[in-house]
C-alpha cells in the first residue's frame, strides 16, 4: 500500500503536469492553493485564456476505473457559480493524462470513469472538443 506521502506526491506531480500541458498550449494555469486540504472543496488546477476558465480535478490511479461522485458534484457547484467548464483529469497506470467533461458524466449519470471510456486531451479541450 502506498503511503499517504507517496499518494500526495504522485497527485501533486500529476497536477504540475496538467498545469504544464495547459501552459504549453498558451494558457495561464496554476494549482489551487490548499486543494484537497481545506474543509471546503477546491479544484486542483485552474486554467484561463481569452475569457475562458476551466476547473480541473486531478486523480491518479493504478486501477482500471475510479469512482468520483463527490468530486464531480463539487465541480458542478463551482461551474454553476463561476459559469465555467470543468474536467476530471485521470492518469491511469502508465497512461497519458485523460480528461473527462463533467457535463457529459452528469448527463450520462456516470460517476465512475473507466480506462476504456472516451476521453479528451488538453489539445482537444483548448480547441473545444474531443480527440
Amino acid at each position: 500500500m502506498a503511503s499517504m506521502g507517496g499518494r500526495y506526491k504522485k497527485g501533486s506531480e500529476f497536477e504540475r503536469q496538467v498545469v504544464a500541458e495547459f501552459m504549453a498550449c498558451g494558457w495561464v494555469a496554476f494549482r489551487a492553493a490548499g486543494s484537497g486540504k481545506l474543509d471546503r472543496y477546491l479544484p486542483d488546477v485552474i486554467a484561463l485564456k481569452d475569457g475562458r476558465s476551466i476547473l480541473i480535478e486531478c486523480k491518479v490511479t493504478k486501477n482500471d476505473r475510479i469512482s468520483l461522485k463527490p468530486a464531480i458534484d463539487a465541480l458542478c457547484d463551482y461551474t454553476k457559480t463561476a459559469g465555467c467548464s470543468a474536467y476530471i483529469a485521470v492518469r491511469f497506470f502508465r497512461k497519458e493524462p485523460r480528461f473527462y467533461d463533467i457535463r457529459d458524466l452528469v448527463q450520462k449519470d456516470n460517476y465512475t470513469i473507466k480506462e476504456s471510456d472516451e476521453y479528451s486531451t488538453v489539445e482537444a479541450i483548448v480547441k473545444g472538443g474531443y480527440s
